[in-house]
C-alpha cells in the first residue's frame, strides 16, 4: 500500500486474507503513471520462490490530502536506503541426485560390458591355447 508517502508491503503466505507486514518505508516519494514490478530472486536462497498472485487496489484521497497536486513529474526518492552491493555471481549448482544416478548407472553398465567382454576374450583365448596343445 503506498499512502502518505509510506509505503508499506504486506503477504498473505496461508491464503486466509490475514496480511502480515513485510516492509514499512516512511517518506518515500512516487510519481503516478510508473508500473509496478516484482521478482521472486531472494539473494543467498538457493530455493525457488514464485510469486503466484499481486493485488493491488486504488485508494480513495481523503478531504485533507491535496487533490490537485501534481505528482507525474516527481523524481522517485526516499529518505533512506541501503547503500548499494557489489553483485555477487551465484555458484553453478551441482549435479543434481537424479543426473548423479543416471551417470553412476552408466559407468556401471560400461564397466559390466567391458568385464564380461574381458572375460569372454580370455576364455576364448584360453580355448585357442588348448587346442594347439593337441
Amino acid at each position: 500500500m503506498y499512502k502518505d508517502d509510506t509505503l508499506i508491503v504486506s503477504t498473505d503466505l496461508e491464503g486466509k486474507n490475514a496480511w502480515k507486514e513485510c516492509l514499512r518505508v516512511e517518506k518515500v516519494l512516487l510519481p503516478t503513471g510508473y508500473y509496478y514490478g516484482a521478482s521472486a530472486t531472494t539473494g543467498d536462497l538457493s530455493d525457488n520462490h514464485d510469486i503466484i498472485a499481486i493485488k493491488m487496489y486504488e485508494l480513495d484521497l481523503l478531504e485533507t490530502q491535496n487533490k490537485d497536486e501534481d505528482r507525474s513529474h516527481i523524481i522517485p526518492s526516499a529518505a533512506s536506503f541501503e547503500a548499494p552491493r557489489e553483485r555477487i555471481e551465484d555458484e553453478k549448482p551441482s549435479m543434481s541426485g537424479i543426473k548423479t544416478f543416471l551417470w553412476m548407472m552408466c559407468i556401471a553398465i560400461i564397466v559390466i560390458v567391458l568385464v564380461v567382454m574381458g572375460i569372454m576374450w580370455y576364455q576364448k583365448r584360453q580355448e585357442n591355447s588348448r587346442k594347439r596343445l593337441y
